[in-house]
C-alpha cells in the first residue's frame, strides 16, 4: 500500500481501523489537527506585536502544541495496542515506517525491563534472611562493611565476619527496621574459586614452559645430527 506525503482526508471511523498505516503528521493531518512548527513567524514580527497580541498568540500556540502532542500519543498508542494483540508485527505489509520504527522501540524497551526485572530478582536472591543460610567459611557482602567477607561464626540472628578491617558482628533479622543488611557472595566473585582458577592457570602455564623447552631441545638435537 502506497501512502502519499498528505493523505486525503479521511473520517475518524477510517483512521481508527488502521492507524498504523499513517505516519503520525499523517493521522494528525487525517483527524484535521494543526501540526505547529518552531518559527512560524519570525522574531522580529513576534516583537512588534502588542502585549494583548502576544498573549493571544502565546495562548493560540501552546494549545496547538499540546493538541498536536495529544494527536501523536494517540497515534502511538493505537500502534502499540495493535502490535500487543498480535495484529500487526514490525514487518507487516502495510505498516508505514514510523510505525514500524515505534514498535522496534517498544520491543527493545520491553526487553530491557525484562531484563531489569530478572536482575532485581536475582538480586532479591542474594539477601540473607537467615544466618542459617550461610555457612562458615562462606564470603558474603554487607551494606555496612563492604564485600568479600568470609564468615567465621554464626549466631542466632548474626553472623561474625573478617575483613581488612578485623572482625564484625553483621545483624542479620528480617524484622528489623531496614531488613537484612547483608547478601550472598556472588559464585562468579567469590575470591577462592579466582584463587583456584589462578593456581589452575599457573601450572598449565608452567606445562607449556617445559614442553616448549623440550621441543627445541629436540629440535637441536635433530640439527646436530644433521649436521654430521
Amino acid at each position: 500500500m502506497t501512502i502519499s506525503t498528505k493523505p486525503q482526508r479521511i473520517t475518524k471511523e477510517d483512521v481508527n481501523k488502521e492507524p498504523w498505516v499513517y505516519s503520525p503528521s499523517q493521522y494528525q493531518f487525517a483527524h484535521n489537527v494543526h501540526e505547529p512548527w518552531v518559527g512560524e513567524i519570525s522574531p522580529w514580527q513576534y516583537a512588534n506585536l502588542g502585549k494583548r497580541a502576544k498573549a493571544e498568540y502565546d495562548r493560540k500556540r501552546s494549545k496547538e502544541w499540546s493538541d498536536s502532542m495529544a494527536i501523536k500519543g494517540e497515534w502511538s498508542d493505537k500502534v502499540i495496542k495493535a502490535f500487543r494483540e498480535g495484529l500487526i508485527s514490525p514487518n507487516s505489509p502495510d505498516i508505514s515506517k514510523d510505525a514500524g520504527s515505534l514498535i522496534y522501540r517498544q520491543i527493545t524497551s520491553d526487553r530491557e525491563e525484562k531484563e531489569k526485572r530478572e536482575e532485581a530478582t536475582k538480586e532479591a536472591s542474594r539477601i540473607i534472611r537467615s544466618p542459617k543460610e550461610v555457612k562458615v567459611g562462606d564470603f558474603i557482602d554487607t551494606t555496612m562493611y563492604g564485600k568479600g567477607l568470609k564468615v567465621v561464626k554464626i549466631n542466632p540472628k548474626s553472623l561474625v565476619v573478617q575483613g581488612k578491617f578485623g572482625k564484625v558482628k553483621v545483624q542479620i533479622d528480617p524484622t528489623r527496621l531496614g531488613g537484612p543488611v547483608a547478601a550472598k557472595w556472588p559464585v562468579a566473585k567469590n575470591p577462592t574459586k579466582k584463587k583456584r582458577k589462578q593456581k589452575s592457570n599457573t601450572g598449565e602455564l608452567i606445562a607449556l614452559v617445559v614442553l616448549t623447552g623440550v621441543a627445541i631441545w629436540g629440535i637441536s638435537r635433530y640439527q646436530m645430527k644433521a649436521g654430521e
